[in-house]
């Protein structure tokens, strides 16, 4: 097996050798982990640490990735004779000290994971590599483009009016939907969906035709059958849990996509009206003389399922507030009855919207406008859906 001496020994973009440049730079292990926990909290490659789940590589928790980025400082600076041990509290060693660090084993050098996500990368390896790399250049665009675009609203809100703040959603979206197969563009179109076109225009962000690249996932999956032309693209949303909002014109069959998505994913499916009349009752669970009823939306974020927040741009903003709560942690706190639910792993949000949040307009005179945390949720799952005619036709025939 090949020594590690130094962090050159490493093959490029993986997540030793960024570890070992910065123990090489004189930073301590402490400011080495500062300097890359930002990458794994925004999932950024080389920083992902993964499993296996279900024959796929699927990243871990945040938390436990954090834990893994220590585990694997120590390492690499023991590795490099920087320190005593790899135990990320051992004491650092000086570059000239003669000090011996512990040695380091073969097992304790290259474990399970790094050759599943490291070793593939070679160049001269297996087929896949190629589009490893495809996909670590399409982040690094993504990445940076995200930037521009971030850089385009400050200034633009310095010089005239504010257009858009940029969270660090995105790029957190784009870290799971960019290796399942949706292109950066796509992403940075959904991001941008509700900007007036002369300002899209101005950041660089092309419009995005969905339907092609939607179609394209059904045929590489071979799912046949009479299914919406936007099915393949949700799908791939919903298998990586990013909330989908559906936004079109009424009867473009919305609502229909997401009870396919729940049939073909085999989950529970449920609804509830956003729309003017909704209480917080709705979401939550009501109190009756027979006790507490639990909402539709409480018990399938807690036992899973597809779950769709109708006509979510007609919401009362105190119906949002509880909405955004749940959506933006991994946990639910029903004030309704004072209980706690977690986020079950199978929970998907779905939304419809005739409008794209940004208040009434001549057709939807009842709508409101979606504030800046709600836009944010939802905003990587956006797609726009027109009618799809073959629904249409499903439809009339089953009537017939």
């Amino acid at each position: 097996m090949k020594a590690h001496n130094k962090a050159s020994d490493w093959r490029p973009n993986t997540k030793r050798r960024m570890i070992g440049e910065l123990a090489e730079k004189g930073l301590t292990k402490r400011a080495a982990f500062s300097e890359l926990r930002t990458m794994v909290e925004n999932q950024i490659r080389p920083m992902v640490f993964s499993e296996n789940i279900g024959g796929a590589r699927r990243p871990k928790s945040i938390s436990t990735q954090l834990v893994e980025l220590k585990f694997e400082i120590g390492r690499v600076y023991a590795i490099l004779g920087r320190a005593a041990s790899p135990d990320f509290e051992s004491e650092e060693i000086e570059p000239d000290s003669e000090e011996s660090p512990e040695e380091i084993t073969p097992e304790e050098e290259t474990p399970e994971e790094e050759i599943s996500e490291e070793e593939e990368d070679a160049d001269d390896e297996k087929p896949q590599a190629k589009g490893k790399g495809k996909i670590r250049n399409e982040l690094e665009y993504f990445l940076r483009r995200v930037r521009e675009v971030r850089r385009f609203c400050e200034d633009r809100a310095r010089l005239s009016e504010s257009l858009d703040h940029i969270s660090m959603r995105p790029a957190q979206a784009a870290a799971r939907l960019i290796p399942a197969g949706i292109p950066a563009d796509a992403l940075l179109y959904s991001m941008a969906m509700h900007w007036p076109e002369d300002a899209r225009n101005d950041a660089g962000i092309s419009t995005f035709d969905y339907e092609p690249l939607s179609r394209s996932i059904m045929s590489e999956r071979g799912i046949t059958g009479n299914f919406h032309k936007l099915f393949g693209y949700a799908l791939v949303l919903a298998e990586n849990r990013q909330p989908i909002m559906a936004i079109g014109p009424a009867g473009t069959g919305k609502s229909h996509l997401a009870k396919q998505l729940a049939e073909y994913l085999g989950v529970d499916y449920g609804e509830t009206p956003m729309s003017p009349g909704a209480t917080r009752g709705d979401l939550l669970g009501r109190h009756t003389i027979g006790g507490f009823i639990p909402s539709r939306f409480a018990v399938m974020y807690g036992a899973g399922g597809l779950f769709n927040f109708e006509e979510i741009d007609a919401s009362d903003p105190s119906m949002l507030i509880v909405l955004n709560n749940a959506l933006a942690q991994e946990k639910l706190f029903n004030s309704a009855n004072g209980e706690e639910y977690d986020r079950h792993p199978n929970f998907i949000a779905f939304s419809t919207a005739n409008t794209f949040g940004l208040g009434a307009n001549r057709d939807y005179t009842a709508r409101e406008r979606l504030d800046a945390a709600t836009i944010d949720r939802w905003r990587m799952g956006r797609i726009y859906v027109t009618l799809d005619e073959s629904i249409e036709e499903t439809i009339l025939r089953a009537k017939a």
